[in-house]
């Protein structure tokens, strides 16, 4: 079990990294709009597959098993929309803070885990959506 915490302890930091990065200055920023060159919208995949894509949303970056976007809706609204998703599709909260200024949810669903967190923009909301294998 402390195994297992600490699994979606790490995995929780390194999304939160994750979407620090993706909000640091670049000098080459991604678009803001989809143009016809953006990657579309799509969510980390896995054998048993993936996790729903906030509709709208924009890919700022990718790497394996985290993807991180960025929708012009509210935290509040990335948040709901999350917990209601995964709830409805099988997955179990293991924890959850929403906020005015975050959202965090960490989720199972067998062995697999998933961390989804949102954070302010200036533009909007950043989203970090990470899956996990678990023991």
């Amino acid at each position: 079990m402390r195994r297992k915490i600490l699994s979606i302890a790490a995995a929780g930091v390194t999304a939160v990294l994750m979407t620090l990065g993706a909000c640091a200055d670049n000098s080459n920023p991604a678009p803001a709009t989809p143009t016809p060159t953006s990657p579309p919208a799509t969510s980390p995949q896995t054998p048993s597959g993936s996790i729903p894509t906030y509709p709208g949303a924009t890919v700022t970056s990718r790497t394996d098993g985290t993807t991180v976007l960025h929708s012009g809706d509210s935290v509040s609204k990335v948040g709901s929309f999350y917990v209601d998703t995964l709830a409805r599709e099988g997955w179990k909260t293991v924890s959850k803070y929403q906020g005015q200024f975050s959202a965090n949810i960490v989720a199972k669903r067998g062995k697999e885990g998933v961390t989804v967190q949102a954070s302010p923009t200036g533009s909007g909301t950043s989203i970090s959506i990470s899956k996990y294998p678990l023991g």
